[in-house]
C-alpha cells in the first residue's frame, strides 16, 4: 500500500468520524428522549461500574498515601499526606482512572452489543423501519455517559481520599478531623471542577 492510499484512507476515516459526531449532536438536540431508555443507559454505564471504580480508587488512594508517606517521612512531614493524596486524585488520577474503567468496561459491552446487532442484521432492520441507528442506539448511550462520568469521578475522588485516610489513620495516627482539614485546605474549586 503506497503512501497516497494511506493518506487517503486516513482522511476518509476522519471524514466519516466527523459525520458521525455531527449526527450524534444533531439527534441529541432535535429529538425528545425517552427517560426510560436514557435511565437504562445511565444504570448500565454508571451504576454498574461503581464496584470497579470503588475498588480501584480506594486502593489507588492507599498506594498514593503509602508512597508519599515514605518519602515525606524523611523530612518528618507525614501530615502532608492528606494534601498530596487529595491533589493527586482530584487533579489527575480520579478522572483518568474513572474514564479508563468506563471506557474499557462499558466500551467493550457497547461494542459487543452493536457488533452482535450488526451481524444479526438488526441495524439493517432499524433502517428498514425508518429508525436512525445513531438516534436509537448511540445518542442514549452518549447521554448516559455524559451524566454518569462526572458522578463516577466525584465518587472515585472521595473513595481515593478515604483510602489515603485509612493509611494516615492506621499507619501514622493522623486524626480524622485533622486529615480532612488538610484535605479541604489543599483543594481549590478549580481542582474539583476541572
Amino acid at each position: 500500500m503506497n503512501l497516497v492510499k494511506k493518506v487517503e484512507n486516513f482522511f476518509s476515516y476522519l471524514g466519516s468520524l466527523g459525520i458521525f459526531i455531527k449526527d450524534v449532536f444533531y439527534f441529541l438536540f432535535t429529538r425528545k428522549r425517552d427517560f426510560k431508555t436514557v435511565s437504562k443507559e445511565i444504570v448500565s454505564i454508571g451504576i454498574d461500574s461503581l464496584f470497579l471504580v470503588s475498588l480501584i480508587s480506594f486502593f489507588v488512594g492507599v498506594i498514593v498515601a503509602f508512597q508519599t508517606a515514605y518519602q515525606l517521612k524523611k523530612f518528618s512531614s507525614e501530615i502532608y499526606i492528606a494534601s498530596l493524596v487529595a491533589l493527586s486524585l482530584t487533579r489527575e488520577l480520579g478522572p483518568v482512572l474513572s474514564s479508563l474503567i468506563v471506557a474499557s468496561r462499558s466500551g467493550a459491552s457497547i461494542t459487543a452489543g452493536i457488533g452482535s446487532m450488526k451481524i444479526s442484521e438488526q441495524i439493517d432492520a432499524l433502517e428498514a423501519f425508518a429508525v436512525n441507528p445513531i438516534d436509537y442506539l448511540v445518542v442514549p448511550k452518549f447521554i448516559g455517559l455524559v451524566f454518569s462520568l462526572p458522578i463516577l469521578v466525584t465518587y472515585a475522588n472521595c473513595l481515593g481520599i478515604f483510602g489515603g485516610y485509612t493509611v494516615g489513620a492506621l499507619k501514622f495516627s493522623i486524626p480524622f478531623h485533622f486529615y480532612f482539614k488538610m484535605t479541604f485546605d489543599a483543594l481549590q474549586y478549580k481542582d474539583i471542577v476541572s
